[in-house]
């Protein structure tokens, strides 16, 4: 890096103030002295012995500050080292790029005070560059007096200083090509104090032309914040809420489209005879992300939306794609509406998935055949004639495994109209905003990146591949893949920003212990690393096969990704295993043996019909103190368990389930509501008809 001596720029500027300081104070002294009375002489003495009192004041004053700059510097020094510590650079290391803040004298001797620090490669040529946030140590105001400093190789260092932007010290940053031009684009986002809504969050970006000739390589990007530089509102959005409860329609005239979307009313006025406009975005544009798009990177922005209850009432998340073009004009790709009821997380593969107010369900009265019913009961729906296992429903299509021999990946309309085979096999399926992704045996066209060497067993279905919706563009992205879950790491429904987590494991000293693996990956294969890995000796008398490893599933909620080590036997246990994201610490909960499970705000559900049992129990488990409970428990009927095991499914409302009452009465549909009691939702006609 190139080290620009600011340190003698201040010391000039010091002086020059200095002298035009004194220069002043002695053409000013010189017009005082002329004529000057007796008494005025008096009254000079006077001040002059006033401030000759003083001066032992000014002096600790003077101290005091020398005294509290020299304490900022050696936080400043102190906070450097443990920063680049986190960030993985030796002391040495270190000290190279601090020398250069020093020489710059970034810090101005003790006046600022660090605020933030990235070293890393940021291009990625190779050669590490830094981000350094300082704010004014004296008075530390949350808005201006402050900068962000990027140091790019050996270019001059170039400073971004905004009066509407806080520096105190909650910021984030990233950097990505986000428009395909081979020049990385620095996202900045610093937090404000504002309350309300998402607060006020101050965001710019920065683009770093490496090849550039000019002397000035970094230039502000433009964000399509109404594209008005002296208005940072974000893209215009109005929420109506309509007649129904709890329903509200979200238009953007950018893109001259309306979205409906779910979400609690506030106050007890209920719903207005007619639509009307209630709220709209709020502080513009938080959360910026990375996302892929396309087979690209973009900018994934988010905005807040209230509701009629204020900007207290976060009715939904506008999230928006952002690109620019050649000329750095900002381009919005496509927006869509999440909403704000993430109070529930499901394992997948199950054979009943909810959404838009409907079930859609392998009916085991009629082959396992794919049909949908509405949450509030009604006629069932036949919308396939296979039967199905993996239902995943997104954007009114309907993905499914077709449990006949072929094990094709299958999608529908929600009305049944349109089937269509999208390739021939496939498990585990899961859907992202552009992707299907599912597990298989390997094929090697489909290896782009060569990912295997050499050719595995053809029965080995833990390779993990992509295509796009429309059955296009399959490719391998991962191997040895036992179990996965698509999330963000808050929610699990994601559309362009994400990775993929799975498990993994192996038999260790000759069968007797069994390693469990936690990784990611990124959703395009990149970045792929192991996360955690514990062990389990395998019990005397029981084969290491035997363990119920394949079975486990993941679920991610609240920031933690959740899966289940189960045993089953004489001496049946098991333990609910989470790994935090964010802190990146992990824990176990033990909880009763079930057959499958969900989380519904903040307690792990569980279901457990076995063989031999006369009962079948439902159960909930405290995630934070581990407090297990009945909740609920019913007979089974003798004969085929396989016919008696339900699934549990959460939705936003409650926790669902089906549970078979017996082959003459058929089975009985239920909900766990929020406050822990079952109510049952009594089946149609129509299906009791089918028993």
């Amino acid at each position: 890096m190139k080290r620009r001596f600011l340190k003698i720029k201040y010391t000039c500027i010091t002086l020059l103030c200095m002298g035009a300081v004194f220069g002043c104070t002695s053409d000013q002294g010189a017009e005082v002295s002329v004529g000057l009375s007796k008494e005025s002489t008096e009254e000079q003495a006077q001040q002059s012995a006033q401030e000759t009192q003083n001066e032992p004041s000014l002096q600790e004053a003077e101290i005091a500050d020398a005294y509290f700059f020299e304490r900022q510097t050696q936080e400043n020094v102190e906070r450097f080292y443990d920063e680049a510590q986190e960030q993985g650079l030796e002391w040495k290391e270190a000290a190279k790029y601090l020398e250069v803040l020093t020489q710059d004298n970034l810090f101005q001797d003790g006046k600022m005070a660090l605020k933030g620090l990235r070293i890393a490669d940021i291009d990625g040529n190779g050669q590490m560059d830094m981000l350094v946030m300082v704010l004014d140590a004296k008075e530390e105001p949350y808005y201006g007096s402050g900068a962000l400093w990027i140091y790019m190789n050996d270019d001059e260092p170039y400073c971004f200083s905004e009066e509407y932007c806080s520096y105190y010290g909650w910021f984030d940053v990233f950097w990505e090509d986000l428009d395909s031009d081979d020049n990385v684009e620095i996202v900045f986002s610093a937090q404000g104090t504002g309350c309300g809504a998402v607060g006020d969050f101050y965001k710019a970006v920065f683009k770093y032309r490496s090849s550039s000739p000019d002397e000035v390589k970094v230039e502000r990007m433009q964000l399509p914040s109404d594209f008005d530089e002296d208005d940072d509102s974000g893209l215009r959005v109005e929420v109506y809420q309509e007649p129904e409860a709890d329903r509200y329609t979200a238009y953007c005239p950018h893109f001259d489209e309306e979205i409906s979307f779910s979400a609690q009313n506030a106050g007890a006025s209920g719903p207005p005879d007619t639509a009307q406009l209630v709220g709209s975005e709020a502080r513009g544009f938080y959360d910026l992300q990375a996302a892929e798009y396309e087979g690209k990177k973009v900018l994934q922005a988010s905005e807040y939306l209230t509701g009629e209850g204020g900007t207290a009432h976060n009715a939904a998340t506008a999230k928006f794609l952002i690109t620019w073009h050649e000329n750095g004009e900002p381009e919005v790709l496509r927006w869509w509406i999440e909403e704000e009821r993430i109070s529930c997380a499901n394992s997948h593969g199950n054979e009943i998935s909810y959404a838009d107010g409907y079930f859609y369900y392998a009916d085991p009265f009629d082959r396992d055949y794919l049909y949908r019913v509405g949450k509030n009961g009604g006629e069932p729906q036949l919308l396939a004639a296979v039967p199905v296992e993996n239902i995943c429903v997104r954007d009114d299509v309907v993905y499914f495994v077709d449990r006949r021999s072929g094990r094709g990946i299958y999608q529908v309309q929600t009305d049944g109209s349109g089937m269509k085979e999208l390739c021939g096999t496939g498990r585990d399926v899961q859907i992202t905003g552009e992707y299907v992704y599912f597990r298989d045996v390997y094929e090697a066209q489909y290896d782009v990146s060569g990912l295997v060497a050499e050719k595995p067993a053809q029965s080995k279905d833990t390779f993990l591949y992509r295509m796009k919706r429309d059955g296009s563009a399959r490719e391998l992205i991962d191997t040895e893949v036992q179990q996965f879950v698509l999330s963000d790491g808050y929610r699990q429904e994601v559309s362009y920003i994400g990775a993929v987590y799975y498990t993994k494991y192996q038999y260790l000293n000759d069968g007797s212990e069994v390693e469990l693996k936690l990784c990611q990956v990124g959703m395009d294969g990149q970045k792929n690393e192991e996360l955690i890995g514990f062990r389990s000796r395998v019990a005397a008398g029981e084969e290491a096969e035997n363990m119920s490893l394949v079975t486990t599933r993941l679920m991610v909620y609240g920031g933690k990704v959740y899966c289940v080590w189960s045993r089953w036997g004489e001496n049946s246990s098991a333990v609910l295993f989470w790994y935090d994201l964010y802190s990146q610490k992990s824990d176990t909960i033990s909880v009763p043996v079930y057959t499958d499970g969900c989380i519904y705000k903040g307690y792990f559900y569980g279901l457990c019909e076995r063989e031999g049992d006369a009962k079948g129990q439902i159960f909930c488990v405290d995630l934070d103190s581990g407090a297990s409970k009945t909740i609920y428990e019913y007979a089974i009927e003798s004969g085929n368990l396989q016919e008696n095991v339900s699934t549990l499914h959460a939705t936003g409302e409650g926790v669902f389930f089906r549970r078979l009452v017996s082959e003459r009465s058929g089975y009985q549909w239920l909900w766990i509501a929020q406050d822990g009691q079952v109510q049952e939702w009594r089946p149609s006609a129509a299906e009791k008809e089918a028993v």
